[in-house]
């Protein structure tokens, strides 16, 4: 959708900064909803995940940090983006496009089944080594 619009960049925020706020984060990620004010649900801060990237690592046994389900797919959606920008470079704007429009309709309205993502990312490299003629390098 990004590129279907032409935004430019991206803007993340999440962190790790609870994490300290709950013994095992494996069993109970914090999650946050806000400084008291009212909300759906419960109230006041409470820390789900906060839009971390990675676990701390330290009660698996392992020095540094795991990458989370919501990290793994946001390296996806940026290799969707630069298959989409390479295919803009190469001059197949129109056929990039057709692609992403039979999978987002619009920002309230896009395709619920992981794949057709698939099929269309192998479309997407499809389409750059038949411009390009290169197979991975």
């Amino acid at each position: 959708m990004a590129w279907r619009d032409g935004m430019k960049g991206l803007r993340y925020r999440g962190g790790m900064s609870y994490w300290k706020q709950t013994e095992d984060p494996w069993a109970q990620a914090p999650f946050y909803t806000g400084n008291g004010q009212p909300q759906q649900g419960r109230k006041g801060i409470v820390f789900q995940g906060e839009g971390s990237l990675v676990y701390p690592a330290r009660d698996v046994g392992y020095d540094g940090a795991v990458p989370t389900i919501r990290f793994k797919t946001l390296r996806d959606v940026i290799d969707d983006y630069e298959y989409l920008a390479i295919l803009q470079r190469l001059g197949k704007t129109a056929e990039a496009q057709k692609a992403v429009r039979s999978l987002t309709e619009s920002f309230f309205q896009w395709n619920k089944y992981p794949m057709a993502y698939q099929k269309a990312r192998a479309e997407l490299a499809t389409m750059i080594i038949a411009a390009t003629g290169k197979r991975g390098e």
